[in-house]
């Protein structure tokens, strides 16, 4: 969900992290089957910043980034299901998208090669199959997600399970117009570029 919500609303990592259950606007949606929902919208109003060793909301960087970013349809119903199953749905000052780690593997014997790099790392996860990936990845609903952490242990290898084992560098959302990702959008692009912040 995360992942979608990165690609269709363009909110910056700082943002998307700092999201609460709160901030999430979901109208009713329509008795009539043949009216289309109306979409939702995301309040951005806080981000989460690493402040030493701890993690902390802070307010956004200027008074423009304050904002409701508008959502589509598909996002809309997403998000719909997805906070129904949210564990702390009740609660608006929960973390919406939860804080993931991975356990670590149980030892071999076999000592790592001095420099075994991110990548090595990144190519033996995405080797990993969709159930034995689910069983190493630990989920925390009472902390919120740290993007570094959340792009090594799940984006990261996806992305190369998916691609191969090419260079793969973060890939960075926000900067690029909804309508060059593929595919067709709801929002016209001028609308989602000046709700950036």
């Amino acid at each position: 969900m995360l992942v979608h919500v990165a690609a269709w609303s363009g909110l910056r990592a700082g943002e998307l992290a700092g999201l609460q259950v709160g901030d999430v606007e979901l109208p009713a949606p329509s008795i009539n089957p043949n009216v289309a929902t109306k979409p939702g919208g995301l309040h951005v109003a806080r981000t989460l910043a690493r402040v030493g060793a701890e993690l902390r909301y802070l307010p956004p960087k200027t008074k423009g980034s304050r904002r409701r970013v508008p959502l589509t349809a598909t996002t809309t119903a997403l998000l719909r299901d997805y906070v129904a199953a949210h564990p702390r749905a009740d609660e608006p000052t929960a973390p919406l998208f939860p804080s993931v780690s991975l356990k670590a593997q149980r030892p071999t014997g076999v000592k790592n090669p001095v420099g075994a790099s991110a990548a090595n790392q990144a190519a033996a996860l995405a080797e990993l199959t969709t159930a034995e990936a689910g069983e190493r990845l630990v989920v925390d609903w009472s902390q919120p997600v740290r993007h570094a952490t959340f792009y090594k242990a799940v984006f990261r290898p996806a992305v190369v399970g998916l691609f191969g084992p090419r260079r793969c560098r973060e890939i960075r959302l926000h900067h690029y117009p909804q309508g060059s990702r593929g595919t067709r959008s709801d929002t016209p692009t001028r609308a989602c570029a000046s709700r950036r912040g």
